[in-house]
């Protein structure tokens, strides 16, 4: 339990259990701040998930920041001994960031940094971060007034893109060779029956089709059969819902003659598509319906009138291949010596 600039003293578990919606969007909402959750993987839903599943021998500690009557800034993070780091883990959230009104950086950092010192915190992890975030454009430069020693260095690369207004313009955007072979598969594809593609938004009919979503992710590939346990599908199954609750989630589902062959789960939010993973029927696998499945994703997220296309956290071929542009990522290790 930390104490904030203005004495205020929050517990994450009771803010996210003890309000109606269960999130700390509707502590947003109640305060009337104008918090910033720019990135998925910090909104309630997704840190509520991961917590109730791996929080281990964690002990989960907010820091608010009050000014006057309004909350300025929240740093969710777990504690395990000295060490301070993110709620989550790099496995399953892409990457992180503090919740903050945009100009409270400076009083919020500070007090952050010495309120974790007085609590006898001498290390913070903070991994993975873009380096737009505020660990790396705010933290990290004023570490050392405070008494804490910063160092960064890349630790992996996510893969986003703009996206035009309208498909023809995307493919345009391809090299010539990526926009022959894209359409060529699509023309493929199209060629073997009729094809469909539906992206199911609803919590209820989410989940039902999440088995047939697990199954595809399995089959498709060895790594993620091997991934995907019994706590990590529960982890999903749960993360999943939560986020269709508050109309977050969509499976996208590729259909040949109405049946399914590929389906994609992915997160819209502020404009942008997040493309979390997928998975598809082996049987057709010749036919490139998990690759199509991400190029119909791509098309539909043109159609809703969305900015961004991020394909998340890693160097997949196919990534760049649909038009991905590489961002690295960072690891960000504050430290302080004992006294």
């Amino acid at each position: 339990m930390f104490t904030g600039l203005a004495g205020v003293k929050l517990d994450l578990m009771d803010i996210l259990t003890g309000e109606t919606l269960a999130s700390l969007e509707a502590l947003k909402a109640r305060t009337g701040t104008s918090l910033d959750w720019n990135l998925i993987f910090t909104l309630p839903a997704w840190l509520e998930s991961w917590w109730g599943h791996f929080r281990g021998d964690s002990s989960l500690n907010l820091l608010s920041m009050k000014t006057g009557e309004t909350i300025t800034g929240v740093a969710p993070l777990r504690l395990n001994g000295d060490t301070a780091a993110f709620i989550g883990d790099p496995d399953v959230c892409d990457f992180h960031d503090f919740i903050l009104d945009p100009g409270a950086h400076e009083a919020f950092f500070t007090t952050l940094l010495n309120e974790l010192a007085n609590a006898g915190v001498r290390q913070l992890n903070l991994a993975d971060v873009r380096p737009d975030s505020t660990v790396m454009t705010r933290l990290a430069p004023m570490a050392e007034a405070s008494g804490w020693r910063a160092s960064t260095e890349p630790s992996n690369v996510s893969v986003e893109m703009d996206l035009p207004a309208g498909f023809d313009a995307y493919l345009d955007k391809l090299n010539s060779k990526q926009h022959h072979e894209v359409k060529r598969k699509l023309r493929r594809l199209e060629e073997l029956g009729k094809i469909n593609y539906r992206s199911i938004e609803t919590k209820t009919e989410i989940e039902a089709n999440l088995p047939l979503f697990f199954r595809f992710f399995t089959q498709s590939r060895s790594d993620k059969a091997n991934f995907l346990s019994s706590e990590m599908e529960s982890f999903f199954h749960d993360l999943i819902l939560a986020m269709a609750a508050d109309n977050l989630a969509r499976l996208g589902i590729l259909e040949l003659d109405g049946k399914p062959v590929s389906a994609a789960l992915y997160f819209d939010y502020k404009g942008a598509r997040y493309l979390y993973n997928s998975g598809y029927d082996p049987a057709y696998g010749e036919f490139s319906v998990g690759l199509l499945s991400k190029v119909y994703s791509i098309r539909d997220a043109i159609d809703r009138g969305l900015k961004r296309y991020d394909f998340l956290k890693g160097a997949e071929p196919y990534k760049y291949y649909l038009g991905g542009k590489e961002v690295q990522l960072y690891k960000c290790r504050l430290t302080r010596e004992a006294g």
